[in-house]
């Protein structure tokens, strides 16, 4: 059966994924897309497509994840799912993609500006998005030099941070090193080596992944 085929091929890609095995997760997520092409469910190949443009940003992949990433975010338009979380994730990405790969800050702060529109109308759901959308926004204001902008942007993550239960303390030390980089930024350096120095604190008390996929993020992030 071929739902059962792609279902299994996407919870392995995922599998594959949260082991940051990411070359093994775009083999499977491309398998499982081309059944999904052959089937012409088109919401499938949204999903599926927003997968691997998001992995190939692990990857550093750029212009990869720009393909899939925009192709996905039509795709959603198409259907008229421009309201829901994987939409924004989708924005989010080709943020950090015009940032990264382009320096085109003020594309991705408008790209960046949308998602944390969508996020906030989704409410308690949306929450963890928000916060993520929140930081990357605050990094696209350091890259521009708006450091006023980024430290009022990551002081609104802090404050709904407080209405997160799950992975709390992961997501804090995200944005003490997001802090830390900005006060860096501004030549504040003990300010910024405390900020390091909490968020290890933190992510000490997690398990020995968190661990391991913290130390992952920052070499995502070039901390």
């Amino acid at each position: 059966d071929h739902v059962q085929l792609a279902n299994g091929l996407l919870a392995l890609a995922g599998a594959y994924h949260d082991n940051r095995q990411y070359i093994e997760a775009v083999s499977r997520y491309k398998a499982a897309l081309k059944i999904a092409v052959q089937s012409q469910d088109q919401t499938s190949q949204a999903l599926i497509t927003r997968s691997l443009g998001l992995t190939y940003l692990w990857l550093n992949d750029y212009s990869e994840a720009d393909t899939w990433l925009s192709h996905a975010k039509d795709v959603f338009e198409k259907l008229r799912l421009s309201n829901s979380i994987q939409y924004s994730d989708c924005l989010i990405g080709l943020a950090v993609v015009a940032s990264a790969r382009n320096g085109a800050y003020s594309e991705a702060e408008k790209l960046a500006q949308r998602a944390v529109s969508i996020d906030e109308h989704l409410g308690q759901a949306g929450i963890q998005n928000l916060i993520d959308d929140l930081r990357i926004l605050a990094d696209i204001h350091r890259f521009q030099r708006r450091f006023s902008d980024a430290d009022q942007v990551l002081r609104r993550t802090q404050q709904l941070l407080q209405k997160v239960s799950i992975n709390r303390e992961f997501s804090e030390s995200k944005i003490l090193i997001n802090s830390a980089l900005l006060n860096k930024a501004e030549g504040k350096e003990l300010k910024s080596q405390e900020s390091v120095k909490r968020a290890i604190d933190l992510i000490a008390k997690r398990s020995v992944k968190d661990q391991i996929d913290f130390v992952s993020w920052l070499k995502y992030h070039g901390a």
